[in-house]
């Protein structure tokens, strides 16, 4: 429950709340299309700075600290939104919130799977990834049932005091990581190859990620079927999000956690494709559903992958690939900036990630292909 509150507060609420915010303010406010990309690149730069900072911590006391810090960060940056009309500020709060975004994705992930393995359950994450669901179904809600009645500054002020009220469990209820026995194994893993591909993919999968959840809604608004109920769809892609943690360990299980992580990129291509060659609501629908399923299993995959292989310093391998990622994530906005001056829409953004996934499944065949072959010898 704390993880959950963590991820709901810190990436649910301070992250993804600006996807449903951001038509309201575009309609609202004198925020332009190309400020709102600039906006999430900040958002970006500042979650590159939080997994930076945790790559390289190694003391527990620190990482609780900071994982606390940013917890307090979240609940302000979310509430400053909404105090303000001023480009330079908002810029600022969404740097912020992009730094405090580590609480629940890496630190909290950590602090979890580090519960998890001392205390003899099996290490996976999906029980804690609920929270990234239940927070999309969370700003969605508030936005689709809200938004006629409040202003989108009042609508920022709702999200912070809902930010506070899960403070407390976020805070209080998640146990402080401990050093595990026994001798790392990280510097086997360090002299493989294993590392550098990974950064490879999760960087594709990055900028997917950031493609998706920034734009795919605006996309949609060029269906006619679909105007004015983005809010809705956003609503749904939370509640598939939702139970999708648990469907993806269980492919784990199954088929590995590598070929489980392949068959996630897969259709996360097919989701970005669908709403581009099918101008159908059911089509552009089905889009948005399945890029929900699939970035939450990228990411909880991902993480327990970087986890299990260094698990005596779990936060900081988990930090060092979200590096790659959040790398992909300030591209990414950045070059839709530009993009959509040029075609006046976000469908070139949409082409460009189903390319870069297509890069991230031919590198993870070689890595499967590779290890094989490791295997047999």
């Amino acid at each position: 429950m704390a993880g959950i509150s963590a991820l709901i507060l810190s990436v649910g609420l301070s992250r993804f709340a600006y996807t449903p915010m951001l038509p309201l303010m575009l309609a609202e406010t004198e925020l332009s299309k190309a400020q709102g990309s600039f906006l999430a690149t900040f958002n970006y730069l500042g979650y590159l700075t939080g997994a930076l900072t945790v790559a390289w911590l190694s003391n527990n006391n620190i990482k609780l600290l900071l994982y606390r810090a940013a917890l307090l960060l979240s609940v302000l940056s979310t509430l400053g939104m909404g105090l303000t009309t001023d480009f330079s500020c908002w810029a600022i709060l969404r740097f912020a919130g992009g730094f405090a975004s580590i609480a629940g994705l890496l630190l909290a992930s950590a602090f979890v799977l580090n519960f998890l393995t001392r205390s003899g359950f099996r290490p996976q994450l999906g029980g804690h990834f609920i929270g990234m669901g239940a927070g999309i179904v969370l700003s969605g809600l508030v936005c689709a049932l809200y938004a006629k009645n409040l202003s989108w500054e009042q609508l920022w002020l709702l999200f912070a005091a809902m930010s506070l009220l899960l403070l407390f469990p976020a805070w209080c209820w998640l146990p402080a990581p401990q050093q595990l026995s026994g001798t790392t194994n990280s510097r086997t893993a360090k002299r493989s190859n294993w590392l550098k591909m990974m950064l490879l993919v999760y960087f594709c999968a990055g900028f997917a990620f950031a493609t998706g959840t920034t734009f795919i809604l605006l996309e949609l608004e060029h269906i006619a079927a679909l105007q004015n109920q983005t809010a809705w769809i956003w609503v749904g892609v939370g509640l598939v999000t939702t139970p999708a943690p648990f469907i993806w360990d269980a492919l784990a299980r199954r088929f590995g956690l590598e070929n489980a992580l392949l068959q996630a990129l897969v259709l996360q291509i097919i989701a970005m494709l669908l709403p581009l060659y099918n101008q159908s609501a059911l089509s552009g629908v089905l889009g948005a559903l399945l890029f929900g399923i699939t970035f939450i299993g990228i990411v909880s995959l991902m993480l327990t992958l970087a986890g299990r292989r260094y698990q005596y310093n779990a936060a900081a391998a988990m930090g060092k690939l979200t590096l790659s990622y959040g790398l992909a994530q300030i591209i990414a906005p950045w070059v839709a900036g530009f993009t959509v001056q040029y075609s006046g829409n976000f469908q070139l953004m949409l082409q460009l990630s189903a390319l870069l996934l297509g890069i991230a499944v031919v590198l993870m065949w070689q890595l499967q292909q590779r290890q094989q072959q490791q295997e047999q010898h």
